[in-house]
């Protein structure tokens, strides 16, 4: 059939093309009678003829049309396509019936993988934890013998836009198994915040190592069991034109900061051992201090103090802080604080780097010695040359700082350190004495030592102190470096206690310690340098989220700063217990109810081991209790809020259980005795009366009128 109908198509266009050329169509016998005829007869037979032929072709011009698709086609083509739609149907069948078992199989594996997370040791480590600690992120489990429930199955359907039920139940099988370690990650780190005396660091196993004491091994021993980058970490500057050098490391741990006592400061890279920037001074730098971020730092040079950024391009010069020699800054409130030693008298400077402005100037009643910074409530501890301790906060009038220890009998407090949590103190004197110090309640040393060991004495007192993030003590006596796994273990210098124990040449002085963050480095500023030292279990393994770590990129410094800046903590918050923001003074009352009293007796000087403690200046007696030691500003709110004094409360039970006639007759005497007590003549013509004197005012119409 094709092929007749191409060549019928065919023929039709050759006749078109004829046509429109005006060729006639004629038969050859035709054209030779019309060649040799010659007569007139012939010429009308000629002329018939061509009309004739004419009528024939006009007739024959005439296309002859036949249908090009037959239904025979269309028939074939229907068939085809039912073919193809049963073939797409088979496809799709199968696709889903193998879909089907994927996602069946898949589910088994979910189901058999979660049942061997079970049984596995970290699992089983997650069933130790205390069940109040993973009781407080535990949740519901989705996954149950029972069929899931419609309404999980719609929502994990529209969530992740699966239409498969299978696909769903396993991804709430898989996200079970991820709730289930975050839980455990989240218990074991409360456990571990509650338990901060957890032993940390190397432990020997006496069957198999050559040494007996952790405080036996050296630098050298320690490297071989190390990696290659941590051999790095460990390494040795020469700086002896300008030494000693005083050292900090940045919040974040990335950055370190050297400085000079003779001028020389640079700001170092040290994980990429490059020098950001190299500065030298023609003033003698006190000491240094990293700001907000870690392109930020102060210095204290004599006369003022300065403020420089990451190119060490002098940016600020605070004319205040004249002649200050300790520095330190509180990251949560933007305030630097400097302390200055005049001949008898000392002082500490508070200043809002957010807004360039002084907060508060305190003055104190002996020079400055030593200061640090509790950050866990803002307050600083400043020592005297006298051996007493102050905490001082912007909210103090001057020589009345909040409280006042006196921790050191004849001999200057040399330096000071506070525990991460802000629970314990550690001093050292001028005398060879270390003592360890309660200032949660009691104020009360906890352990202490007169004297240090043969193997650390060499006539000079401890030039250093510094506590790392999980509680380890570093001390430093002239060239010798003592490591304590915890401050409490000073008590013991003989060497049972002590962790390591680091000399340098005996030529050195130590000048400066400071662990680095989130690594277990200690730095050391001595006289010919600078020194990074290795110590085991010193740094934290777990970040602070609102606190910079060593993995921050430079968009999250920024998000880091405009965060601290929205979340900044005004100065006038700053107390000894921050809990009791938000209870205006009621639960500082009860605590001074408690312990006032203690306190109070104790606040005369002392000596040995115990201390002297003044807390606040004013007092309040009441029948049946001590004397309760309370400031003007705590008395003023309990005015404002209602608790003045006992009399008030006596007044207010009285009406309470007092019956209303018995009430109503006792305000009436009261107001009779007051009446009486007015004198007749209390008011005379002469004189204008006050517009706000009620009695005044009736006195003057009543003589208008008469």
């Amino acid at each position: 059939m094709s092929t007749t109908t191409t060549q019928k198509s065919l023929l039709r266009d050759k006749l078109k093309r004829k046509a429109n050329r005006g060729i006639s169509a004629t038969t050859p016998s035709e054209k030779s009678e019309s060649h040799h005829g010659d007569g007139p007869n012939d010429r009308s037979k000629s002329s018939s003829s061509k009309q004739q032929h004419s009528n024939r072709t006009t007739a024959n011009d005439q296309p002859n049309y036949q249908p090009l698709v037959t239904n025979k086609d269309i028939e074939r083509a229907n068939q085809l396509q039912q073919q193809e739609q049963a073939q797409k149907l088979e496809l799709a069948k199968k696709e889903q019936l193998q879909r089907k078992e994927r996602n069946e199989f898949l589910f088994k594996k979910a189901k058999n993988l979660l049942k061997t997370y079970e049984k596995s040791k970290y699992y089983q480590k997650t069933l130790q934890i205390q069940k109040d600690a993973l009781q407080k992120y535990k949740r519901k489990s989705l996954i149950d013998e029972k069929p899931l429930p419609k309404r999980e199955l719609a929502y994990f359907q529209y969530k992740n836009k699966l239409s498969n039920k299978q696909e769903v139940s396993r991804n709430i099988v898989w996200s079970d198994v991820d709730r289930a370690k975050a839980e455990a990650n989240l218990a074991r780190s409360d456990v571990l915040r509650i338990h901060s005396q957890v032993e940390r660091g190397i432990e020997l196993d006496p069957e198999k190592d050559i040494f007996t004491k952790t405080s036996q091994l050296s630098q050298m021993d320690l490297l071989q069991g190390v990696d290659e980058n941590t051999r790095k970490k460990i390494y040795d500057i020469e700086l002896t034109q300008y030494s000693p050098y005083k050292l900090q490391y940045s919040l974040s741990g990335r950055k370190l900061l050297l400085g000079g006592v003779k001028g020389h400061v640079a700001s170092l890279d040290w994980r990429k051992f490059e020098m950001i920037h190299e500065n030298v001074l023609n003033e003698p730098v006190k000491a240094l201090q990293w700001l907000m971020d870690d392109g930020m730092y102060a210095l204290a040079q004599s006369p003022y103090t300065y403020v420089y950024n990451e190119q060490g391009v002098e940016i600020h010069m605070c004319r205040d802080f004249h002649r200050v020699e300790h520095l330190a800054y509180l990251p949560f409130h933007f305030l630097l604080v400097g302390a200055t030693g005049k001949q008898d008298i000392g002082q500490v400077i508070y200043k809002d780097i957010s807004l360039g402005e002084n907060v508060a100037q305190i003055k104190l009643s002996s020079p400055i010695t030593s200061m640090v910074a509790n950050h866990y409530n803002g307050i600083m501890c400043v020592g005297h040359l006298n051996g007493t301790l102050s905490m001082v906060q912007p909210r103090d009038s001057d020589y009345k700082p909040v409280v006042t220890m006196f921790c050191h009998e004849k001999a200057p407090l040399k330096h000071v350190a506070v525990d991460p949590t802000g629970m314990y103190m550690i001093t050292a004197a001028a005398d060879h004495s270390c003592k360890v110090w309660d200032i949660r309640n009691t104020y009360q040393p906890v352990t202490s030592t007169c004297y240090l060991p043969q193997t650390l004495k060499s006539g000079d007192h401890v030039t250093s102190i510094a506590i790392s993030q999980t509680g380890m003590l570093a001390l430093s006596l002239k060239h010798c470096i003592a490591i304590y796994k915890h401050f409490t273990h000073i008590h013991s210098l003989f060497g049972k206690d002590l962790y390591l124990l680091h000399k340098l040449p005996s030529h050195t002085t130590v000048c400066d310690l400071s662990f680095c963050p989130y690594e277990d480095l200690l730095g050391v500023g001595h006289s010919r340098g600078f020194s990074s030292l290795m110590v085991p279990g010193s740094g934290s393994t777990s970040f602070d989220s609102k606190m910079p770590n060593p993995y921050f990129t430079d968009q999250q410094v920024k998000d880091y700063n405009v965060r601290t800046l929205l979340e900044k903590i005004p100065h006038e918050m700053i107390c000894l217990d921050p809990s009791l923001i938000g209870t205006s003074g009621l639960k500082e009352t009860q605590k001074g109810v408690l312990s006032g009293g203690q306190s109070g007796g104790q606040s005369g000087g002392q000596s040995g081991g115990q201390s002297g403690i003044n807390v606040c200046s004013s007092t309040v007696e009441e029948k049946g209790s001590t004397t309760i030691q309370l400031s003007d500003e705590l008395k003023q709110e309990l005015n404002r809020v209602g608790l003045t004094t006992s009399m008030d409360m006596m007044k207010r039970k009285r009406s309470l259980f007092t019956s209303k006639d018995e009430y109503r007759q006792e305000l009436f005497d009261k107001y009779t005795e007051m009446k009486n007590s007015i004198p007749q003549h209390w008011y005379e013509e002469g004189e204008d009366a006050d517009a706000l004197d009620r009695f005044a005012s009736l006195k003057k119409k009543k003589t208008q009128i008469r």
